[in-house]
């Protein structure tokens, strides 16, 4: 888009295999599908929104610059590839969210980052102040063969969620939730790999403003 007004009755699906880049405002009335080979962009000061219908972005690498409200409907947000990594907190992989993006996301339904292709996925000092618009159950899953996610360099703050990783989970930072359930699966599939399980670093604290799941 060059910085028109997108408006969709129903369902819009948009698929390229180059960038993306959308321009102007985009409202929709129906699942909202955006899909790349390479770069999504939703460009500053612009918003897109989904009129609490589900929205799905699949990219190689994404640029949040402007706003995601997709209110009570679903947000599934997808690394494009095999063996994929994602950050989230800081902006040092191909795909990542950084603090300043998440801010921009407002959902109180169901979040979904990753996916069956993920093989890393990192949390690196994710913010309660960054995450307050995500306040529906936020999932991280990185269930490729050998997947495993990690909370490092800083700790991460939720209103809730949920950790899926096909072989281990690392907290070598505190993680907490505010409000809702925290969860963790570090051997989501139930078969052997090389680690499997959940690893805490010496003195790294789990906190959940509800449930506590491991």
């Amino acid at each position: 888009s060059s910085g028109d007004t997108i408006t969709g009755t129903g369902a819009v699906t948009l698929d390229s295999t180059m960038d993306m880049t959308i321009g102007g405002d985009i409202t929709t009335n129906g699942t909202t599908t955006l899909s790349t080979d390479n770069n999504l962009t939703l460009a500053a000061g612009k918003t897109l929104n989904s009129q609490d219908n589900e929205v799905s972005m699949t990219s190689f690498s994404l640029d949040l610059d402007g706003s995601l409200n997709v209110g009570a409907g679903n947000l599934d947000l997808i690394a494009y590839g095999s063996d994929a990594w994602i950050s989230l907190g800081t902006e040092d992989l191909s795909y990542a969210i950084s603090n300043d993006e998440f801010s921009r996301i407002t959902v109180s339904g169901e979040t979904q980052i990753g996916g069956s292709n993920i093989r890393s996925l990192q949390s690196k000092g994710v913010t309660e102040v960054a995450t307050d618009g995500i306040t529906g159950m936020l999932t991280l899953n990185a269930t490729a063969d050998e997947g495993e996610v990690l909370f490092w360099a800083g700790s991460s703050t939720f209103d809730s969620l949920t950790v899926n990783a096909d072989d281990y989970i690392l907290v070598s930072a505190d993680v907490t939730t505010t409000t809702g359930d925290l969860i963790l699966d570090g051997d989501s599939d139930g078969s052997s790999d090389s680690d499997n399980g959940i690893k805490i670093s010496n003195t790294r604290t789990l906190t959940s403003g509800k449930n506590l799941i491991l």
